[in-house]
């Protein structure tokens, strides 16, 4: 047995299948997560990369299968998962400070409508702090840049306290400086928490993920992020990938004639 199977799983995704309407997103989805792994989720867009994540936070349940995250269904497991979701829809001109949104991911601690206790402000002190954005909290929301504010939604998602942290392209119009820092904290956060995260960026699956599964509609793959198969990519993109260097990391990139990945 590997040092990695050796370790519990966090997430088991079995014969998964889901479908809007009559359109079928995903199809066989087989997927385990084991504690503390890192793992970077690609492929292009409507693979069902979102859809999948949705599935394991509990917003959305799967026509077939079976999925269990902490070993409950999702659902049961909300109180342990941090989310940050693609888009987080918040009105930028509401009068809520950086603390008062760090707050809110104490909710599904505490439930709705309960006061806030010194307990859950010391979470949302120690979160803050993991994101480096001490000097924001009274800051209001949309005084923010677009860098800060993601590291907001991030810290709002571990004020919970996630054994499992969930980020769909936590970087997606972020400029280049600000998406490598935004890497930087996650490589820190998951020496202690597992971390699921879908991204478009390849440098990023050739440097920081512990592994990588291609996903378009059903896993092709999932193994070691720093050895990610040209083939598989070929076949999951629908289109060539070439290897080529950007700055001292050689990464794969998509044809000018693929689909956006």
């Amino acid at each position: 047995m590997s040092k990695d199977e050796s370790k519990e799983p966090v997430v088991r995704i079995r014969d998964v299948d889901f479908s809007y309407g009559d359109r079928k997103v995903l199809w066989d989805v087989n997927l385990t997560v084991r504690e503390n792994e890192y793992l970077g989720i690609i492929g292009p867009n409507g693979g069902g990369k979102s859809t999948l994540l949705k599935i394991l936070v509990g917003l959305i349940k799967p026509d077939k299968g079976k999925v269990e995250v902490l070993g409950t269904a999702p659902k049961s497991a909300v109180s342990h998962l941090g989310y940050v979701p693609q888009e987080t829809l918040s009105d930028l001109d509401f009068p809520a400070t950086v603390l008062d949104v760090v707050l809110m991911g104490r909710t599904a601690r505490r439930g709705l409508f309960k006061r806030y206790s010194a307990l859950d402000r010391e979470k949302a002190d120690r979160a803050i702090e993991k994101v480096h954005i001490q000097d924001l909290v009274e800051r209001q929301i949309g005084e923010l840049s677009g860098g800060q504010r993601q590291r907001v939604y991030i810290a709002r998602a571990l004020a919970t306290e996630p054994r499992l942290l969930i980020l769909d392209e936590p970087t997606a119009a972020l400029d280049e400086n600000i998406g490598r820092s935004l890497y930087g904290l996650l490589d820190e956060l998951k020496k202690s928490i597992t971390v699921i995260m879908v991204t478009h960026d390849m440098s990023v699956i050739s440097r920081t993920v512990s592994s990588v599964a291609c996903l378009c509609g059903t896993v092709f793959s999932h193994g070691d992020g720093k050895t990610v198969d040209p083939d598989t990519l070929e076949k999951v993109y629908g289109c060539p990938i070439d290897l080529i260097a950007h700055g001292s990391v050689p990464h794969r990139v998509l044809s000018a004639h693929g689909r956006e990945g």
